[in-house]
């Protein structure tokens, strides 16, 4: 395993809550997909598909892969709605009994959502692994965030180089991904920036969670 710097060149913005997009995430999804895209809460929620990245350990038997979650020159923030609306005019399709669509609560209430975009040139992060395995895993990744089927968050070029070093903290002692918070090599200031979030992922919300330390974004 050796330290990696990976690059993301970027079409169009990200749409992401909390610009927390961590490399072993994307890499856990491409793996995830491979597998042909099994139901999360059907199957072990702590199962992890191995990746080509070098695991850190922690004490009581709990540990991360070494990966940072993405460092980028945020440019402007901007935001995507995404609408729905039941298609009154296909209403004479329905069975004769349904006589009234409730669209104001329910099941078939329509909205209108912001979600929030955030646009970067690039994106980059650091890990500790082989460089071939993770190239050829995110050449398979063409999006990141969410609403990719709607063009958002596009790369146009994956690139991954070695590089002396790739930790885990920044040189002032900051969190560069979820971290324990007694990690060694945090500092106090660092220590203090803190968030219920997940040392492995997949990193979404219906897993269970932790405080841990998180990076400044």
């Amino acid at each position: 395993m050796m330290p990696l710097r990976i690059t993301a060149c970027m079409v169009s913005g990200i749409v992401t809550y909390d610009r927390w997009i961590a490399l072993d995430g994307l890499l856990h999804h491409v793996a995830w997909t491979r597998a042909g895209r099994p139901k999360y809460w059907e199957t072990n929620p702590g199962a992890q598909y191995e990746l080509p990245l070098e695991r850190v350990e922690f004490p009581e038997g709990r540990w991360c892969w070494c990966a940072t979650w993405a460092m980028a020159d945020w440019q402007k923030s901007d935001a995507v709605y995404v609408n729905r609306r039941f298609p009154v005019q296909r209403r004479e399709l329905l069975h004769e009994s349904v006589t009234r669509i409730g669209t104001s609560s329910g099941r078939f209430k329509g909205y209108r959502m912001p979600m929030p975009r955030e646009w970067s040139s690039e994106l980059v992060w650091y890990a500790a692994g082989d460089a071939e395995q993770v190239q050829g895993m995110l050449n398979e990744l063409p999006n990141i965030g969410k609403k990719a089927t709607r063009g958002h968050g596009r790369v146009r070029e994956w690139s991954v180089e070695e590089v002396e070093e790739a930790d885990l903290v920044d040189g002032e002692g900051y969190a560069l991904r979820s971290l324990p918070v007694d990690y060694e090599g945090l500092s106090d200031a660092g220590r203090e920036i803190r968030a219920y979030a997940r040392l492995l992922p997949p990193y979404i919300p219906k897993l269970e969670q932790e405080e841990l330390c998180v990076p400044r974004v």
